[in-house]
């Protein structure tokens, strides 16, 4: 640490945006922390580093869920064996606040299900800061007409209308969390 006032997590931080490589490190942000790296990438357009990678909408919901892990793994040798992944989605109707129900995948290969409500994501301070809600990846088989759950999720974040001034040029995406919850099974569906 360069400051004696600096406290680890804010060095960590700073280095984050100088784009050191942090040796051993694993990004696995708090939904605060996340929400604080959209708020940059909204205000600035993008980040010195990306340890978050940014993705049109389309592109997103092209392909199933493990695919878009795989190719974001390749990228970055210590994501191989981490458990969640992260990305912004630029051009989500989420950032205004819609919440899909139903988003199809690809060419029907399966399709993300918002599950419960929309949680507020609440700052050191009290105030609300952002917004989250969870999905379930579901497939689609050739042979059935029911569609069947996934071990995949997602939770989308949008920042909150405080955290965002509409006036100025501002990015408009949103934050993704995709994770595959754990089974004995070894597959990745």
């Amino acid at each position: 640490m360069n400051n004696p006032s600096e406290s680890a997590k804010e060095a960590v931080l700073r280095r984050f945006l100088l784009g050191e490589s942090l040796i051993g490190w694993r990004f696995k942000p708090t939904d605060e922390e996340l929400l604080s790296y959209l708020a940059m990438k909204a205000a600035l357009g993008s980040l010195p580093s990306e340890v978050i990678p940014e993705i049109p909408t389309a592109s997103f919901f092209d392909d199933h869920p493990k695919n878009l892990v795989k190719n974001q793994t390749k990228d970055n040798e210590n994501s191989a064996s981490d458990k969640e992944w992260h990305f912004f989605i630029d051009g989500d109707e989420y950032f205004e606040g819609e919440i899909v129900k139903d988003r199809k995948v690809g060419q029907g290969v399966g399709s993300w299900r918002s599950v419960g409500r929309e949680d507020a994501v609440i700052g050191e301070d009290g105030k609300v800061i952002g917004y989250k809600y969870l999905s379930t990846y579901f497939t689609t088989a050739e042979n059935s007409s029911r569609p069947k759950q996934t071990l995949w999720e997602m939770q989308k974040y949008r920042l909150s209308t405080g955290q965002v001034n509409l006036s100025a040029p501002v990015k408009r995406c949103v934050a993704a969390r995709i994770s595959r919850r754990d089974t004995k099974a070894s597959c990745m569906d």
